[in-house]
């Protein structure tokens, strides 16, 4: 995907957010029902949205907290409802609004007893720990937050008593019931002033912070983290764990400091993201660029978004690790190092299928369910995983003594265990990720966008193994199609398509980043992990083809590369081209006016020591060339070059530092 300029640096001043014309519309605007782009709606996450378009105001989360308390009994819901809210200037505005709701309705609410922000995996430790032994009066909750999205947005998502993300038969009810409470004016909703309710005798305070933390020595080994003296930097990103980070330091005594550990509700501290966006995302090596350049004084640096379900942690002087990577690290670390007999693997259709080699190579079971977090609760619940990853970087896993620890991703104990990981082993996650590929094959990986209307989403969604008609991917022999789960035979929203050495999903999802007229989109996944054992044959025409299974290679390929050169549009969507090869010179074809030809230097290496000596770029028969000895000249190690060509122009060069795995993700 192509790199905005402003990527990697800090947010201008004229990007803050305007927080008194936020507060303004959150109060006054009242959503117009009868716009779809105004009404509630739940996503995978929970609804999501903006104050100044009138998807996500006072109104909507008034209509949002008196459905729970209409339907939170037929939940399973009779006791108290656990409130966290992040660091989001909506999250604020929206607390109070929920407070107002659930003390007028009756319902008591646990909230922090220190006034602190609480973060998505506190909510649901406490409703696990406060449900143990019970089978009646048991707690729910309510998370405020759009997780890791832009600063202006908002959000409030429901955990029931389960402790993890509720599921869509509860969403569905509650997001019906909101809609009609809206259109009637919220005639319906019960409300007291904040300062009456907060003073209310069903508002009791709660020390979600200090349970939590001292808790963690059931799940991590503190001590060992505390022996190796590991020298860490915590990237508080402003988030709700802010001060449970701090607290942790002090009650296991770690080496820890701190960067952007103060509550700034316009996150002015941020960096642009790849697409010029502010946004939270700590997996994001353009999110994190401003401390990845103090990797040298440090062990581990490790960090989380907003609500403190996402983690991001970059590995010493190697740099940040890839979330499916780490979910592949953090796995078979647990499973080897853990009495985790007789338990599995959880992973979403669209994580990396390193994890499914893992699991082969350990002899565990793996549990594959569509994309959701929501779809782990049940696995947990029956006893059946030990850990749980999907590929946004989220992640969870049981306490040492197998007990359940959460039902949603928790962003502290990823980033804690990659602490211990360096502490038991001496290793890096990075150098356990490398020593793992050496067994299982070095997965890369490819996300494409593409905007999809409401008739072109609902195709898609309902793709089954009959539309594809296609006998090979990539040349490979397609080997499975799947429509629904291989667990619990759910259905996963698309299509994903196998062979022995990668996959393609087809899917729709909402974008995120929710604004008014926010297309869904279709996005496909692919990865691509070279099967070990293979002898190459260069077929002199850019392609590889095996002596022993007859596989081919689009590209130059061996065991232990997936080399891959790219070429994306304007809006870095990934678009066709044809490739040829004569003598010394690589062509790249595409019918476009203006289009980007992106790889990496070790790409051109590759490519070099297999003949190739000039690069030619055609775009709608204007034509462009460079020699890869004065591209490769321009770097000085793997860095992710993107060369613009616009008709007769001179083609435009960036350098961006990065792996190849971040290439292929962003």
């Amino acid at each position: 995907m192509a790199v905005h300029e402003l990527a990697g640096t800090k947010v201008r001043k004229e990007d803050y957010i305007d927080l008194a014309a936020i507060a303004d519309a959150y109060h006054r605007i009242f959503p117009d029902v009868t716009n779809a782009a105004q009404q509630v709606r739940f996503g995978t996450s929970g609804h999501r949205g903006q104050a100044g378009n009138g998807s996500f105001t006072e109104a909507h989360v008034a209509a949002i907290a008196q459905a729970v308390c209409n339907f939170r009994k037929e939940f399973g819901a009779t006791g108290p409802l656990f409130v966290g809210e992040d660091t989001h200037y909506l999250s604020k505005l929206a607390y109070e609004t929920v407070l107002e709701v659930l003390a007028a309705n009756g319902v008591p609410a646990y909230v922090d007893s220190e006034d602190d922000f609480v973060p998505t995996p506190s909510v649901s430790r406490a409703i696990l720990r406060y449900n143990s032994g019970r089978t009646e009066n048991l707690a729910d909750g309510l998370i405020i937050t759009p997780s890791h999205n832009p600063p202006e947005h908002g959000g409030i998502k429901y955990n029931p008593f389960t402790g993890g993300p509720a599921e869509s038969s509860i969403t569905k009810a509650i997001e019906t019931e909101a809609n009609r409470l809206l259109a009637g004016k919220n005639a319906e909703v019960r409300r007291l002033p904040y300062e009456e309710a907060k003073q209310s005798r069903f508002v009791t305070p709660y020390d979600y912070k200090g349970l939590y933390v001292a808790e963690l020595a059931s799940i991590i080994d503190m001590d060992a983290i505390q022996d190796a003296n590991l020298h860490i930097l915590v990237n508080a990103l402003g988030g709700s764990g802010m001060n449970y980070w701090h607290r942790i330091a002090q009650a296991y005594g770690l080496a820890i400091d701190f960067v952007n550990d103060q509550y700034d509700p316009q996150f002015t501290f941020m960096n642009y993201d790849h697409d010029g966006k502010v946004r939270m995302d700590c997996s994001s090596k353009y999110v994190m660029s401003a401390v990845i350049k103090e990797d040298t004084a440090y062990d581990l640096i490790l960090a989380n978004d907003p609500d403190y379900d996402r983690f991001g942690i970059v590995s010493g002087r190697e740099g940040m690790i890839t979330a499916n990577a780490y979910l592949t690290v953090a796995s078979h670390y647990l499973m080897t190092h853990r009495h985790f007999d007789g338990l599995g693997i959880g992973k979403t259709v669209v994580t990396t299928d390193l994890l499914a080699r893992s699991a082969k190579l350990l002899g565990v079971p793996l549990y594959e369910v569509p994309v959701g977090f929501k779809y782990f609760g049940g696995l947990y619940k029956d006893g059946k995983i030990a850990f749980s990853g999907e590929e946004s970087a989220g992640g969870s896993f049981v306490a040492r003594d197998r007990s359940l620890w959460t039902t949603d991703k928790d962003g502290m104990i990823m980033c804690l265990l990659a602490a211990e990981i360096k502490a038991v082993t001496g290793k890096s996650p990075i150098e356990y990720y490398n020593e793992l590929c050496e067994k299982l094959g070095r997965p890369y990986t490819m996300r494409s966008d593409a905007p999809a209307n409401l008739e072109e989403k609902a195709k898609i969604s309902s793709l089954t193994e009959a539309d594809v008609t296609e006998k090979t991917l990539c040349g490979s022999p397609i080997t499975a199609v799947l429509s629904r789960s291989p667990y619990g035979d759910m259905a996963i929203g698309g299509v994903k398509i196998c062979t022995e050495d990668g996959w393609v999903k087809y899917e729709c999802t909402y974008e995120s980043d929710r604004y008014a007229t926010a297309p869904e989109h279709t996005d496909q996944w692919t990865e691509t992990i070279p099967a070990l054992g293979h002898h190459w044959k260069d077929n002199g025409d850019g392609t590889h083809t095996c002596t022993k299974c007859g596989a081919t290679e689009a590209l130059p390929s061996d065991t232990n590369s997936a080399l891959e050169l790219r070429v994306v549009d304007a809006e870095g969507m990934n678009q066709p081209f044809t490739v040829s090869q004569n003598g010394t010179l690589r062509t790249y074809t595409g019918a476009y006016d203006t289009a980007t030809l992106t790889g990496d230097l070790n790409t051109l290496r590759y490519l070099q020591d297999h003949g190739a000596q000039t690069i030619q770029f055609v775009t709608n028969g204007q034509t462009s060339s460079f020699a890869i000895n004065d591209l490769l000249a321009q770097g000085s190690g793997s860095e992710v070059f993107y060369l613009t060509h616009r008709g007769a122009e001179e083609p435009t060069l960036l350098l961006v530092e990065a792996d190849h795995s971040e290439l292929v993700k962003d």
